[in-house]
């Protein structure tokens, strides 16, 4: 059974047809019940329904590809939201989805965010690390928790997504340190991630780019990076 892979956070939200502006107002209010729009309060589930229905292009199977430092109550949030139109709704994390992409016996995913960095190994275990706005994180604290989870024989994907402060500087960094370790590292591109949770069928479909209402919103387009 094909599914429309919908990238959810942590910024903004891509899938399959192009995103409303607000998708980064939906993500930046995914604890709050109100948020404003056009300085008018509106319920965070409705914009979340009506973002989600957009990026899924009412596929009704979808997948949901969330943060792996999201707390089970933001995949929940999402989840209900997705289901609101009648569609079957499976929610993965980032790490999972990633790793579904990698080949190696061990591997590792370096998942960089505004304020933390989480690496996880294949077997799911997890370290999460801060990140300081006058510092940021030392790269080689991250390669030596990579080999504490998932040994010096590993495979890495250096996880960078669009819109995280200072993510491609540090990642770059991390990267270079893993490579002159010896360590086969590459940059996640989410197109890898998707191709490899679903049927060719689906993947053309996002090829596809429409532009439509969603409820009194503008809708900008916006693909698949």
């Amino acid at each position: 059974m094909t599914s429309a892979v919908v990238e959810v956070g942590p910024v903004s939200v891509y899938g399959p047809e192009p995103v409303c502006d607000l998708a980064v107002v939906a993500v930046a209010g995914i604890d709050d019940e109100l948020v404003l729009v056009d300085d008018r309060p509106v319920p965070v589930s409705d914009l979340w329904e009506q973002v989600l229905d957009t990026a899924a292009a009412q596929w009704r199977n979808i997948t949901l590809v969330c943060p792996t430092w999201w707390s089970a109550q933001r995949c929940d949030r999402v989840r209900s939201a997705a289901a609101a139109s009648g569609a079957d709704v499976v929610v993965t994390r980032r790490a999972q989805a990633v790793g579904a992409a990698l080949t190696a016996t061990s591997w590792a995913v370096v998942e960089i965010a505004d304020d933390l960095v989480i690496v996880t190994a294949r077997d799911a275990r997890s370290i999460t690390l801060a990140r300081h706005t006058e510092q940021d994180l030392d790269p080689e604290i991250v390669v030596r928790t990579v080999f504490d989870l998932a040994g010096t024989s590993v495979e890495v994907a250096v996880d960078v997504p669009d819109g995280v402060a200072g993510a491609a500087d540090l990642g770059a960094a991390v990267m270079t340190a893993l490579g002159h370790r010896g360590v086969r590292v590459t940059r996640v591109d989410p197109r890898d991630w998707c191709n490899a949770l679903v049927a060719p069928d689906t993947r053309a479909a996002r090829d596809r780019a429409r532009t439509r209402p969603v409820g009194s919103w503008s809708v900008r387009q916006r693909r698949w990076p």
